[in-house]
C-alpha cells in the first residue's frame, strides 16, 4: 500500500524545478488516496467508515415515532384473494456493510409482512402478522458497495363470499447502525 506524503511548500513554488522525487511523491499520493491511507485526503467512496448493524445510532426514521402509517387496504363485498404491496424505502449503498432494519407491523383482516431485497434478491421476510396488534420485525441486512436495498411491505388478504376489509399498518420503522456510513436515496 502506498503512503501519503505531504507536499513540501518549497518544492511546489511556481519557480521551483520539477524533480523526480516530487513526481514520484505525486504518483504515490494518488495511489495512497485511492487506497484510503490514513493521512490522505478522503475520496467520497472512502470518506466514511462502513456501516455495522447495531442499535448505537438511528441513521434515519422512515416512519416517525408513534406515527401509524397505513400501507395497504382492501375491501370487498364478495370473495377475493390477493395482495397489496408498497415500497416503503430504498437506497443505494456507497459503502458496503450492514444495517439493522426495525419496524412494528400490524395486519387486521389480512397478514402484514415486511420484505427486504438486496440487489433485487429477497433476503429477509418477517413472520406475517394478522393479530390486529403491532408485532416487531428486526433484520440485520448485509450489503456490498453500490448495492441497492429495498424495503417492501405486503398485505395479503383472502375473503370468502361474504367479503371483508383488510388493512396493514407500520410504525417506528428505522435504520440503525454502529457507525455512520454513506448511502443515497
Amino acid at each position: 500500500m502506498a503512503t501519503w506524503v505531504e507536499p513540501v511548500e518549497s518544492e511546489t513554488d511556481p519557480d521551483a524545478p520539477l524533480k523526480s522525487e516530487l513526481a514520484k511523491r505525486w504518483d504515490n499520493n494518488v495511489i495512497a488516496a485511492f487506497e484510503g491511507d490514513t493521512f490522505a485526503p478522503k475520496l467520497l467512496h472512502r470518506a466514511h467508515p462502513s456501516y455495522t448493524a447495531s442499535s448505537d445510532y438511528t441513521l434515519e426514521w422512515i416512519t416517525m415515532p408513534s406515527e401509524v402509517v397505513q400501507f395497504g387496504e382492501f375491501s370487498s363485498g364478495g370473495a377475493a384473494t390477493g395482495s397489496v404491496k408498497s415500497t416503503l424505502w430504498q437506497f443505494t449503498a456507497m459503502r458496503g456493510g450492514s444495517l439493522r432494519i426495525t419496524s412494528d407491523l400490524r395486519g387486521a383482516g389480512g397478514a402484514a409482512t415486511m420484505l427486504v431485497y438486496v440487489d433485487g434478491v429477497l433476503t429477509h421476510t418477517s413472520t406475517p402478522t394478522s393479530s390486529g396488534s403491532f408485532v416487531n420485525a428486526t433484520f440485520d441486512v448485509g450489503f456490498s458497495d453500490s448495492s441497492h436495498v429495498r424495503i417492501d411491505l405486503v398485505l395479503n388478504y383472502s375473503f370468502s363470499s361474504g367479503g371483508g376489509t383488510a388493512t396493514g399498518d407500520v410504525q417506528n420503522m428505522r435504520l440503525l447502525a454502529g457507525g455512520l456510513g454513506v448511502y443515497r436515496r
